[in-house]
C-alpha cells in the first residue's frame, strides 16, 4: 500500500490536526519526503512534532523526528530547522544524529561553508542515522539543492569572487558557469550577474532638515509682537 500523497495530508491536517490517529500518516509522509517521493511540506512536518510534544508515547525513537530536522536543513535558507528545533526536546537534541544536523544549521547561519560541508559528509557515516537519512545526505538531488541556495547567496553578496572561495562553498572541484546566477568565470575570479544586491548603488544625499523653513520660522518668532500680561 503506498503512502499518503500531498493532497491526502493536506486534507487531514485540514480536519484532523491535532489527531493522535494522524500519526502513522505524517510519520510516513516523512519518509516519503526523505526519499524525494512527495514534497516537502513544513506544516505537516510541524504537527507530527507537535503531536510528539502532546502524546510522546507515540514517538518510536529518534528517527522521524531528525529526518523532519534534516529535511528543514536542506530548506536553508529558511528559518524552518530554528521553527522545528524549538520544538524538540533537548534529550533529543543532546543525542546523535540531532548532534550533528544543529552543528549544520549553526554553520550555515554563519556562513561557514566550506566547514559546513565537511559536518555534513559525517551524516553518511554516523552510526545513530537512519539508513533514509543517510541515503538522503548523499542524494545528488539534496547536495545540489543546497549547492544552489549557497550559491544563490553568494550572488546576492559578491558582484566578483575568488574561484578557490566559491568552490569551498560549494564543496566542488570545478564551477559550472553556465548557471543563471554566474556571469563568467575567468582564471581565478568568478563573476556572479549583477543585481541591486551585489552592485554599488551611488549615495544620493539628502538634507534632512530645511534651513530656509527654519529661518522664516525664527523671523516670525522675533518679530511677533510682545505679550502684554494682564494687570
Amino acid at each position: 500500500m503506498s503512502g499518503p500523497t500531498y493532497d491526502d495530508v493536506v486534507k487531514l491536517l485540514g480536519h484532523s490536526a491535532y489527531n493522535p490517529a494522524i500519526v502513522p500518516q505524517l510519520e510516513a509522509y516523512v519518509k516519503a519526503q526523505a526519499s524525494s517521493k512527495a514534497p516537502y511540506y513544513f506544516n505537516a512536518n510541524r504537527t507530527l512534532v507537535k503531536l510528539y510534544q502532546f502524546f510522546p508515547h507515540l514517538s518510536a525513537g529518534d528517527e522521524i523526528i531528525s529526518l523532519v530536522l534534516f529535511l528543514a536543513l536542506v530548506e536553508f535558507p529558511t528559518t524552518d530547522f530554528c521553527a522545528l528545533a524549538c520544538l524538540v526536546p533537548e534529550r533529543v537534541q543532546s543525542r546523535e544524529p540531532c548532534v550533528t544536523l544543529v552543528r549544520c544549521a549553526e554553520l550555515l547561519e554563519a556562513c561557514q561553508f566550506a566547514e559546513f560541508w565537511q559536518v555534513f559528509g559525517q551524516i553518511q557515516t554516523e552510526a545513530a542515522a537512519s539508513v533514509s537519512m543517510k541515503q538522503a545526505a548523499a542524494s545528488p538531488e539534496t547536495q545540489s539543492k543546497l549547492r544552489k541556495s549557497i550559491l544563490s547567496l553568494l550572488a546576492h553578496t559578491y558582484r566578483t569572487a575568488p574561484l578557490a572561495m566559491v568552490l569551498a562553498a560549494l564543496n566542488l572541484s570545478s564551477l559550472d558557469d553556465d548557471d543563471a546566477m554566474v556571469a563568467s568565470v575567468s582564471g581565478d575570479t568568478v563573476t556572479f550577474v549583477a543585481s541591486p544586491d551585489n552592485t554599488k548603488r551611488s549615495r544620493v544625499f539628502k538634507e534632512g532638515v530645511n534651513y530656509d523653513a527654519i529661518s522664516s520660522m525664527m523671523l516670525k518668532t522675533t518679530t511677533s509682537a510682545p505679550v502684554v500680561a494682564r494687570e
